[in-house]
């Protein structure tokens, strides 16, 4: 009974029992939870093993869906701690997977891009859960794909005339990155220079910049090039 001499609902007892579990044991409840979502299982539900990136978060998404009540009572109300959980074993999840496709020395920018895709990936799965209407999985992850800028689906190749400047224009910006790649298997990215880069590319600095704001920029795109490879 409470203070006003009423009996609380189930919803408010299952409010103070969260409020009264020690914040240790519901960390590492919501943390097991959210290692958990990022198994992949087969339709047996066992574990399986699967190196394809957009697989894998399809996969996710899936294990998100299977375990939807259960999340939607872990997230209920203004209770923040399940998404903070699951932001956090995002950001390990994408940290992983930039680390198996990137081989050049690891450097802060891959763990915020690994932050940013996390956040993305955090928001994408929040909106989704607060839809009047169920979506499909597929389209929750080219729902991610378009809010973290990361490309997971083939373009569409444009036609005629502008086909031959795109895909020059598009040799060229590959031409830098792998440059780029080359150069950070020798030192690390925060000692690279622009200048550095076209030389090896064999490019000017103007045609550098007019692919690229910086080496960091094109150093996201050889991140986003090494997890869509593993998506193809």
């Amino acid at each position: 009974m409470d203070d006003e001499g009423e009996y609380p609902n189930d919803s408010s007892l299952k409010r103070e029992q969260r409020t009264r579990m020690p914040s240790n044991d519901r960390s590492a409840q919501l943390q097991d939870l959210c290692k958990d979502l990022f198994r992949p299982r087969g339709a047996d539900g066992k574990p399986i093993a699967t190196t394809d990136f957009a697989t894998r978060l399809l996969q996710v998404i899936r294990n998100l869906n299977e375990s939807r009540a259960i999340i939607l009572e872990q997230a209920k109300g203004s209770d923040r701690a399940f998404w903070d959980a699951f932001e956090r074993e995002s950001g390990v999840f994408f940290a992983c997977r930039i680390s198996r496709g990137m081989r050049a020395l690891p450097s802060r920018v891959d763990s915020l891009y690994a932050q940013h895709l996390a956040g993305s990936f955090a928001r994408t799965i929040r909106w989704w859960f607060e839809q009047p209407r169920e979506r499909d999985e597929m389209e929750v992850l080219r729902a991610f794909s378009a809010i973290s800028g990361l490309r997971l689906f083939a373009a569409q190749e444009p036609g005629g005339e502008g086909k031959a400047a795109v895909n020059e224009d598009a040799d060229t910006k590959t031409s830098i990155k792998l440059a780029l790649g080359s150069v950070l298997a020798e030192k690390p990215l925060d000692q690279v220079s622009v200048n550095e880069v076209a030389r090896a590319a064999s490019v000017s600095r103007s045609t550098f910049y007019s692919h690229f704001h910086d080496v960091y920029e094109a150093y996201i795109e050889l991140i986003r090039d090494s997890l869509y490879r593993t998506s193809s």
